[in-house]
């Protein structure tokens, strides 16, 4: 359950009513979520959208110079809160790709991407910091306003998504289900 909504004092769910920054699903653990879907009980009258950026498309738009620079470059992904994270800590390939369709799609996120494997941090952060900002371009970007009864399913291997705040005095329940794989992300 992804909810505001306290009962007895406690949360019903959980991740409350601030934003949530672009993440794919789980990506800080081996075998990150595959699939998510969400289906809308209670929406606030103002807010709460979800974005989802389309990394297949962002990985085409990049030049040929970077397409090359980040074959075979991993990124470290972890949760802000340490006691998520598996140990060791997990990394993935930058660009992967999809076990379906075959398609080159890029595997990081604001949320969870920290670092790229055998990079200094300031060389990690300039080029993080650079595919955060083209994969988050308004011609990668969708975004969901939504309605009761609404039901939305996206495939983590090829997105990533983010929530924008509400007001915390309004509801917002929607009841979430993940779909796992045994596949890791490859390259």
């Amino acid at each position: 359950m992804v909810s505001n909504v306290r009962e007895d004092g406690k949360p019903i769910g959980s991740l409350g009513h601030g934003e949530i920054q672009f993440h794919s699903d789980l990506s800080y653990m081996p075998h990150p979520g595959t699939f998510s879907l969400l289906y809308a009980v209670e929406i606030p009258a103002q807010g709460g959208a979800t974005s989802w950026c389309n990394n297949n498309a962002a990985y085409d738009g990049l030049d040929a110079a970077m397409k090359a620079r980040l074959a075979g470059l991993r990124a470290t992904h972890l949760h802000f809160r340490p006691e998520q994270n598996p140990e060791p800590a997990v990394d993935h390939p930058i660009v992967c790709t999809h076990p379906e369709t075959g398609r080159k799609t890029l595997f990081v996120s604001p949320n969870f991407a920290k670092n790229v494997v055998g990079m200094t941090k300031d060389e990690s952060e300039t080029l993080l910091e650079t595919l955060f900002a083209h994969q988050t371009r308004d011609e990668y970007i969708w975004t969901h306003e939504w309605r009761v009864g609404d039901l939305v399913l996206w495939d983590n291997r090829a997105t990533m998504h983010r929530r924008e705040p509400f007001p915390d005095a309004q509801r917002r329940i929607l009841k979430r289900t993940q779909i796992f794989s045994e596949t890791r992300p490859v390259a």
